[in-house]
């Protein structure tokens, strides 16, 4: 899948609820200043431009994807590097994915 660029967090969230059928379950979500890459269990990865840690209303796009993280934290600067990462941790229920 071709890589997104959207500054808006609430469009990255619903073009990624919309393609769904391109992931298996999510696993984690990985933020640098400016780029957001979403991976799933199988390692798959989607990449949207223009959304990071920097972002206004970053927090309800890593809530939607159901990201474990601190609201307060999530537009500090990380420690050490340029990128935060957050887990995935909502389940969903078993073979949601499948097709029977």
């Amino acid at each position: 899948m071709d890589p997104l660029e959207t500054t808006d967090p609430d469009a990255a969230l619903k073009h990624i609820r919309v393609n769904r059928e391109s992931f298996r379950a999510l696993r984690r979500i990985v933020l640098g200043p400016e780029r957001a890459t979403v991976f799933d269990i199988n390692n798959d990865a989607f990449q949207i431009d223009g959304i990071g840690w920097k972002t206004e209303g970053v927090s309800r796009f890593l809530q939607g994807l159901g990201a474990s993280f601190d609201p307060t934290q999530v537009d500090v600067p990380p420690i050490s590097g340029d990128s935060k990462e957050f887990k995935v941790v909502k389940s969903d229920p078993w073979g949601h994915d499948r097709i029977l």
